[in-house]
């Protein structure tokens, strides 16, 4: 949370290129702390050796990027526990974010005016409001899946200031909309049994299905801006335009290759869409391999000791249309749940 402070970005150069390799070594020691626990599963042996492979092959062509934790992250929770992380998680990230909130005119702030709405957009310490938003619907969705570890003066408290700072402040539509979608399936997953052996094939695979929606609508309104898909564009708060944008400019390839956001010295805007960022940032193996990995996560989710996370998760594969920040393990602490792909012999890994 501190790395996306306006501070941090802004004012500590130092701090900001150092933090994502000091994570990256923290993870690194995770991994080498739970060997004994995946060696001893021919299957978590293989895993671990094409994880590793997609790691250094994704690293070696498009250098580091918070996104190859999702390689590391399956491998880390054994000897730690799943839900100990998540609760820890919240723990930080709750007090180091309202303490950025709370210091933000003195350590500085940026917001942006909502010309459409003709309302200011507050960022509250950190870099852009969609940066805030998105840890603060982190916040509020931790608070309530893991509502009974927590004092429930607490859990509620933290999912309301949250949620009022988000829709008040940061005035984001995508963060309210996944929020009540989030409430809506949290309650549905929680309490009904019976469509899981309908939907868990389809939740496999749905990550791979937002991808291609992500091209095919972009590719759509390429090359016809009109009706539906200007519509869509406009909904989409100009995100089609910019990744149509992006589109005619860089082809798909393997391993991907640098995006440049500037225009003759002027910055066109940022590629919003996660999956279209990652798609042409980092190349079709990487993005496929990505997404069957969280697809395959999803499927896993669905047994009934692990419900109760399946909704957070989904929420935050679904902003991945409009957001690029899911798939950073910095915004997104869910991402803890690809535990689930490891498995021991003697015991399935606790996420629990």
């Amino acid at each position: 949370m501190s790395y996306n402070s306006y501070f941090i970005t802004n004012g500590a150069k130092i701090v900001f290129h150092a933090l994502p390799y000091l994570g990256m070594l923290v993870l690194l020691g995770l991994i080498v702390l739970n060997i004994p626990f995946f060696l001893t599963n021919r299957r978590s042996v293989a895993l671990f050796i094409v994880m590793a492979l997609l790691f250094l092959l994704t690293y070696r062509h498009t250098g580091y990027d918070q996104i190859l934790y999702i390689y590391l992250v399956p491998f880390i929770v054994p000897a730690v526990g799943g839900e100990r992380l998540l609760l820890t998680d919240f723990k930080v990230r709750t007090i180091v974010t309202y303490l950025i909130i709370i210091l933000s005119p003195v350590l500085g702030t940026v917001n942006i005016f909502n010309a459409s709405t003709g309302r200011w957009r507050y960022s509250l310490g950190f870099y852009n409001p969609n940066s805030v938003s998105t840890i603060l619907l982190m916040i509020a969705m931790e608070a309530i899946v893991l509502r009974k570890l927590l004092p429930q003066w607490l859990a509620w408290s933290v999912n309301i200031v949250s949620f009022i700072l988000m829709v008040a402040f940061t005035q984001s539509r995508t963060s309210l909309l996944i929020y009540v979608a989030f409430l809506g399936l949290q309650m549905l997953f929680e309490y009904e049994d019976r469509i899981f052996g309908k939907i868990k094939w389809i939740l496999a695979v749905f990550p791979l299905l937002l991808l291609a929606f992500s091209y095919f609508v972009t590719y759509k309104y390429m090359h016809q801006p009109t009706g539906i898909y200007a519509l869509l564009n406009s909904l989409l708060s100009n995100r089609l335009y910019l990744g149509s944008y992006f589109m005619e400019r860089y082809s798909v390839n393997m391993w991907g290759q640098q995006l440049n956001f500037h225009n003759n010295g002027v910055e066109v805007g940022t590629l919003d869409n996660g999956y279209l960022n990652t798609l042409l940032r980092k190349g079709l193996v990487p993005t496929v391999a990505i997404t069957v990995i969280i697809g395959w996560a999803l499927y896993k989710l669905c047994k009934p000791k692990y419900r109760k996370y399946l909704a957070p998760i989904l929420c935050l594969v679904l902003v991945g249309v409009t957001e690029n920040i899911p798939f950073r393990f910095g915004y997104n602490a869910f991402l803890i749940l690809l535990a689930v792909l490891v498995n021991n012999k003697s015991r399935e890994v606790e996420v629990k």
